[in-house]
């Protein structure tokens, strides 16, 4: 079996390993190899059954070790410490950890009574093992991480001095390696500088041993010496005075250098790179706040690659893999965003950057692509040539095969070829001046604008701004004051309140309390210097005449009602009182729903109604007949769908009459994929109607929707509200060009009435976000009352939004 790559060792191992009787004297002889494959194969593809099944052939193979061969005894010993390290590691077991720390001394027991060159070599590496083990302990479980550090670090400091002119490189690179961490974890918890430099100085003895050819090593050594060197930019800025500027400077300029070397290097395994880039951004809040833009403006290059990269390994990925690793990088378009303003690009660039790194995951969904490739040649309003319009086919072609082949989850391997395929075919159109686009064109974007204002809030924890787009010109506007760890901090509570539908009294005043505390902070951070600017800054009294605004909100932003930020009902100091709002997911969306929009009159319009008062194991809507009542008597052509079939509601989207839709049932948002987001109708079980099936129906477009549904418009998965993973985001991207939701539970009379007063201006002013904005507003008035000081209650009516045109 010496002779099998580590694939074949694998399939044919384990096929050989069933087949073995179990006192077969052959079971240690082929188990062994067949345990360190599947290790092998477990650090390769980070799937843990690999591990699991290694660890229950040693378990089996116990009996047979015989303690008086201590060559078989301390490879034995020493497998069994790095399966347990692997699976303490990977569950945070403190028993496993032990386990592992114990084998991994039993093993360096066993080797200390071999003989030879070859034994101080395996010496060397089992005590590596060791501190491996020790390290990840202290760093994982131990309640007295720092004296454990200490051991660690004894332990590897005892492997160097076994390092002589026959030490194999691999080995010696990792004793240096487990060296610096266990010293940087001691200087992380001790600010000790002297500990810094010694991780700084096993991290270059540890780059000296490795091969220039193992990327993977080398891209590794290189991003952690960054990070050594951002901890040296932070100590210096911090705790060292005497020490220049100058040189203060030179290592953060070191550190960003650093990681811009480490970003060219392309592993095996891509996905270390975005990794180590977030460890990097993220790092950078911990710097003194007034020197943190100025940093994140040095990344700016690094973190375009990042964003780059991440839409390519979404490409490639397969469902459940995409989703990991979308929120393994919740935000870093944003990151992108922030650092080239705050490097001095201009607003149309910060905002292309952050369009591309959002709303990755529905773009990848169903069988095509959301938008394939096209290129932009040389020259402006150039036509491409011959040979140009055949490399921009070729890199089309190599980016569908890519998606397909990650859609029908083909092994890795192949996906990696293809990959290597699409990114050949880039580079070719790039070496002609071929630029791939992602996003609109600057002048596209200053056409969209040239009617319309549009703000992007793009929000992070380290710099915070608007990109504002009106009147033909797009600026951005520092947010000073905005951050995302502040919003968040108070928004889980705010939410977790928002879901629950049995409030008492008591709970529902903190709720009262604490959102509008929040509507404030977002007045005074967001909204009134953004609508300030754009000159929007009295009340009008015909809401008709007031202007309009579409926002584009980003991060946790996407949980909140901007159209209701301000002091309470009673002041003018209110964004519902200075502007009519609407939303979209992002720019691109916007600007194709305008593209698609059809203006057809009330008068011409036919109704439908899909009507659902009873819902299997779902509870009933006692409201439905009245929310029907209300459109009959506010259209002349109304078609109502009682207790609905999937099959039947499809019926309706292909009629071209039929220009809007009131989805009177229940919905259920799907967050691990959203376009498997469902409409409850009565066969939901057996055969439910998602938001993929009503795209895949190609249904008209251009059409309005309201959605009588609590949570239609919530993107509330931690980590994904730049995905647009709810309802209302993926049913314009399936065709609808408007569409009435809610960001959090409502009851069915508050929304019975919001429907009422929604289709009453309709009738008066035929714009959808103009009905819903005086809706809103009478039901704000409405809601206001001695109780909360004449503000009105935002949790009755702030939850509706308009998304679209």
């Amino acid at each position: 079996m010496e002779n099998l790559t580590q694939n074949q060792l694998v399939e044919e191992g384990l096929k050989l390993w069933k087949a073995l009787p179990p006192n077969s004297p052959d079971r240690m002889k082929h188990g062994l190899v067949i345990a360190e494959a599947l290790h092998a194969q477990y650090h390769k593809t980070s799937e843990y059954d690999f591990n699991s099944d290694a660890l229950l052939m040693l378990q089996d193979l116990f009996q047979f070790v015989g303690q008086a061969d201590h060559e078989q005894s301390a490879g034995f010993a020493d497998l069994c410490a790095r399966c347990f390290l692997a699976q303490g590691t990977e569950f945070s077991s403190e028993k496993d950890l032990e386990e592992a720390v114990g084998c991994a001394e039993a093993s360096i027991g066993h080797t200390r009574k071999l003989d030879g060159d070859a034994a101080r070599e395996l010496l060397i590496s089992r005590k590596t093992t060791l501190v491996s083990c020790l390290y990840a302990q202290a760093t994982l479980v131990s309640q007295d991480p720092i004296d454990v550090l200490r051991t660690t670090l004894r332990a590897a400091q005892d492997a160097e001095l076994l390092i002589s002119s026959i030490t194999s490189a691999d080995v010696a690179s990792n004793v240096f390696k487990t060296k610096a961490m266990a010293a940087l974890s001691l200087f992380d918890l001790l600010n000790e500088w002297s500990y810094l430099e010694m991780s700084m100085k096993a991290n270059s003895q540890r780059l000296s041993y490795i091969d220039e050819h193992d990327l993977d090593e080398l891209h590794d050594c290189k991003a952690t010496r960054a990070f050594y060197l951002q901890r040296a930019y932070r100590f210096r800025c911090e705790q060292d005075p005497a020490v220049s500027l100058d040189q203060t400077e030179e290592y953060g300029t070191k550190a960003v250098n650093m990681m811009l070397e480490a970003f060219k290097i392309r592993p095996r395994r891509l996905l270390a790179l975005l990794e180590n880039s977030m460890t990097f951004v993220l790092y950078i809040q911990k710097l003194p706040r007034p020197l943190q833009s100025g940093f994140l403006g040095k990344c700016s290059t690094f973190l375009e690659e990042a964003v780059h990269l991440t839409v390519d390994i979404a490409l490639m990925s397969i469902h459940d893999d995409r989703r990991k690793l979308l929120l393994s990088m919740y935000g870093i378009s944003r990151y992108a965003a922030a650092a080239r303003l705050a490097a001095g690009s201009g607003p149309y660039e910060a905002l292309a950057i952050l369009e591309e790194g959002r709303g990755i995951a529905t773009s990848f969904q169903g069988d095509e692509l959301d938008g394939v490739m096209e290129v932009t040649p040389p020259q402006p309003h150039e036509a491409l040539s011959s040979e140009d319009s055949a490399l921009s086919s070729r890199l089309a072609d190599a980016k569908m095969r890519l998606y397909r082949s990650s859609m029908q989850d083909e092994l890795y391997s192949t996906r990696r070829q293809l990959y290597d395929d699409y990114c050949e075919a880039r580079q070719q159109c790039v070496v002609r001046g071929l630029h791939p686009r992602t996003f609109l064109s600057k002048e596209d974007c200053k056409q969209l604008c040239r009617s319309h204002d549009i703000v992007v809030i793009s929000i992070t924890d380290i710099k915070s701004d608007a990109i504002v787009m009106s009147k033909g010109c797009i600026k951005s506007i520092s947010l000073p004051h905005l951050s995302e760890n502040d919003v968040a901090t108070s928004s889980w509570k705010i939410q977790q309140a928002l879901a629950n539908d049995n409030l008492q009294s008591s709970q529902y005043a903190i709720l009262w309390k604490d959102l509008t505390a929040m509507l404030k902070k977002l007045w005074s951070r967001v909204a009134e210097p953004v609508l300030n600017d754009l000159g929007h800054r009295v009340a009008y009294e015909d809401v008709r005449r007031a202007p309009r605004v579409q926002w584009i909100l980003t991060g946790v932003l996407a949980l909140y009602p901007i159209h209701a930020a301000g002091l309470g009902m009673h002041t003018n100091k209110n964004v519902c009182n200075r502007v009519v709002s609407s939303y979209s997911s992002s720019v691109r969306t916007f600007s194709r729903l305008l593209d698609e929009h059809q203006a057809t009159s009330l008068d011409e319009q036919t109704v439908a109604i899909v009507a659902m008062r009873k819902t299997p194991d779902w509870p009933d809507l006692d409201l439905v007949d009245a929310e029907i009542e209300v459109v009959r008597s506010r259209f002349a052509s109304v078609e109502c769908a009682d207790q609905p079939s999937s099959e039947q509601v499809l019926t309706i989207l292909a009629r071209d009459e039929i220009k809007r839709i009131l989805f009177s049932c229940h919905g259920d948002t799907n967050f691990d994929n959203p376009f498997k987001s469902t409409l409850l109708l009565q066969d939901w079980k057996t055969a439910p109607l998602t938001v993929d099936l009503i795209k895949q129906s190609n249904p008209v477009r251009g059409r309005k929707a309201f959605l009588s549904a609590c949570f239609t418009a919530n993107s509330g998965v931690e980590g994904e509200q730049d995905e647009g993973v709810n309802i209302v985001a993926a049913l314009q991207l399936a065709g609808f060009e408007g569409i009435v939701g809610a960001l959090w539970r409502v009851d069915e009379r508050s929304a019975l009435e919001t429907l009422r007063k929604f289709y009453e201006y309709l009738k008066q002013s035929d714009d959808d976000a103009v009905a819903l904005h005086e809706a809103v507003i009478d039901l704000a008035n409405a809601s206001r009352s001695a109780g909360n000081q004449d503000k009105g209650d935002p949790i009755l009516w702030a939850a509706f939004v308009y998304n679209g045109i």
